[in-house]
């Protein structure tokens, strides 16, 4: 696994696109903080996240460096959680070559702060597909023609 977690690479490599909560997270047992915006708790309950089933798998059926097929973790989880989120990237062996977190006191929908993040820090022609599990985030990737795959139902809050 690239330990760099940088962008740098082929302006040919492609990448997969993967949310984290509720994407590659099974995130029930948070629900409730997030219903009560209770966003710092959320976010440090993260770490005891079980893994999704079939998620982490098909990360790394198309997690190939050297062939140009990378993996992308896009979160609005808050930057101060970095850490901890990779270490629950690494405990359940999650591969990814970059982690793009929501910026010190930004409080923009994830809708309008996902898309920009991606296209600044990539842009859309080197997408192959993303992985979500928000409606609203499923459509607006979608109606910017990215291929995406809802994982598992909205969580709803």
């Amino acid at each position: 696994m690239n330990r760099d977690r940088t962008l740098a690479g082929s302006s040919t490599d492609r990448w997969l696109v993967a949310d984290l909560d509720g994407t590659l997270t099974i995130l029930d047992h948070r629900i409730k903080l997030a219903e009560a915006k209770d966003w710092d708790a959320y976010h440090a309950a993260g770490i005891h996240d079980p893994v999704r089933p079939g998620a982490r798998e098909m990360l790394w059926a198309w997690h190939r460096p050297e062939q140009g097929r990378r993996v992308m973790i896009l979160t609005a989880r808050m930057e101060k959680f970095r850490r901890q989120t990779i270490q629950w990237l690494e405990r359940e062996q999650v591969p990814f070559d970059a982690l793009l977190m929501r910026p010190p006191a930004n409080t923009q929908d994830s809708t309008v702060l996902k898309p920009a993040q991606l296209f600044q820090r990539l842009g859309f022609a080197q997408v192959a597909f993303v992985l979500e599990d928000r409606d609203k985030l499923v459509a607006k990737w979608r109606s910017l023609g990215l291929a995406c795959f809802q994982v598992s139902p909205d969580p709803g809050y």
